[in-house]
């Protein structure tokens, strides 16, 4: 977004290094790097970028490199950087499904557990109120 300054950005060009590396991202969709001849004042432009990591774990991010161009006939580039975040975790899909599973074998055993351990002594005891009286077997 070109914001701050009520002048057209000229010559605009982004480049994010961080999955460039085809060892640890596959793209899918989309660039790492971007050209624009113009931004308006108080408009922007999107650039999307679809990646599947080949390996689980930390993936350190850096700063996107932003470069533009205060007018159109200025030589000097303005050279800034994006947001950037100290990294980005991955985990494999099997610690995924793990962690967002409903956990349906372990909550059948726990129900199996908890109505076996009310329902045998209910039973229990519905047998002898049945069969005796004052601890002496009915007839």
């Amino acid at each position: 977004m070109n914001f701050g300054d009520t002048r057209t950005a000229h010559d605009v060009s982004f480049v994010d290094n961080d999955f460039a590396s085809e060892n640890a991202f596959e793209i899918i969709s989309g660039s790492a790097s971007g050209k624009w001849e113009q931004i308006s004042a108080n408009s922007h432009v999107s650039q999307n970028l679809t990646v599947i990591p080949k390996n689980q774990g930390i993936h350190p991010l850096t700063s996107t490199l932003l470069q533009y161009r205060k007018s159109q006939n200025e030589k000097e580039v303005t050279v800034t950087t994006a947001a950037s975040y100290s990294g980005m975790y991955v985990e494999s899909l099997y610690d995924y499904e793990k962690r967002t599973s409903k956990h349906v074998t372990e909550w059948s055993i726990f129900v199996l557990l908890c109505v076996a351990s009310v329902g045998l002594p209910y039973s229990m005891i519905r047998y002898y109120k049945k069969n005796y009286e004052h601890g002496i077997k009915k007839n």
